[in-house]
């Protein structure tokens, strides 16, 4: 009767080592398969070791390595993205803290990094100010502001169309194109059907006033394209008044106010493109 509890018990330790040698066997195996770069770190070396030793101490000591880089692990995988960063403004800087060189392979950081950051950001800047050349500089200075000047004056341009285009109704729109249209096939005003033509285009002078306010001609075309009944301007500016002649007095009436702007030493028109000894004859007789 004694001899039977003494068997079962022998089998269930039987069993139970073949199960924890069943799961040492599963531990090598799975520590093998780790990888050539893996193998060759050196905490799993002494895991691999201790396991196939079956030595507990050992295993105890590796496993409490490979913890302690599992917590530093989450440091590495901030200080990667950081190098990178820190790589694209100061490639030699990020090496040296990579391959932990001199000062950067201590544990302790070399002094305050944000002080040495603003110290060589400006001993970089005096350095690159340095090399700069006065001339260089001031004929930069002169390119580039003649550049803001077109730049500035085409943006005028192109906003004051735009809002011009916006604020423009369909009937005007079809009011300017027709008078551009006629005026086109009125020409140099010579043809037969100039005065018709003309007289079609001032027709639609009035609706064109609505959406093009400011309008600039010489004053022979003044009379060919309003009518001084019917068109009137807030201000009309007559320039180089001194070579203006009766005519301008059509400008004049269709003005509210008027600006004349002229030079008064000019010669006046009369004497343009006429042959001066035969005025001073005339006046002789």
């Amino acid at each position: 009767m004694l001899f039977w509890p003494a068997v079962i018990a022998a089998e269930r330790q039987r069993r139970a080592y073949t199960l924890i040698n069943e799961r040492f066997l599963e531990l090598e195996r799975y520590l093998d398969q780790g990888g050539s770069n893996l193998t060759k770190a050196e905490v799993l070396l002494l895991l691999r070791d201790a396991v196939k030793r079956r030595d507990p101490h050992a295993y105890r000591a590796a496993y409490s390595s490979l913890l302690d880089y599992y917590v530093k692990h989450e440091s590495l995988q901030r200080r990667r993205p950081l190098l990178a960063k820190l790589e694209k403004v100061a490639p030699g800087w990020a090496t040296a803290i990579r391959e932990r060189i001199g000062k950067h392979g201590e544990r302790d950081l070399p002094g305050e990094p944000e002080k040495a950051w603003l110290w060589r950001q400006l001993y970089d800047e005096l350095d690159r100010l340095a090399k700069l050349s006065l001339e260089d500089i001031q004929d930069r200075i002169n390119r580039l502001s003649k550049e803001l000047f077109t730049v500035t004056a085409d943006l005028v341009e192109k906003r004051a169309w735009a809002q011009q285009i916006r604020r423009t109704s369909l009937e005007q729109r079809r009011a300017l194109q027709g008078w551009r249209e006629l005026m086109r096939k009125v020409g140099k005003g010579t043809g037969k059907r100039a005065p018709r033509l003309l007289a079609e285009a001032r027709k639609l002078i009035p609706i064109c006033q609505t959406a093009v306010p400011v309008w600039i001609m010489p004053l022979s075309y003044v009379a060919r394209n309003f009518d001084m009944k019917r068109n009137r301007f807030d201000v009309v500016i007559i320039d180089e008044a001194s070579q203006a002649d009766i005519t301008a007095l059509m400008a004049v009436y269709m003005g509210d106010q008027v600006v004349v702007v002229g030079d008064d030493e000019q010669v006046s028109p009369t004497a343009v493109g006429q042959r001066v000894d035969e005025i001073n004859h005339l006046i002789d007789e």
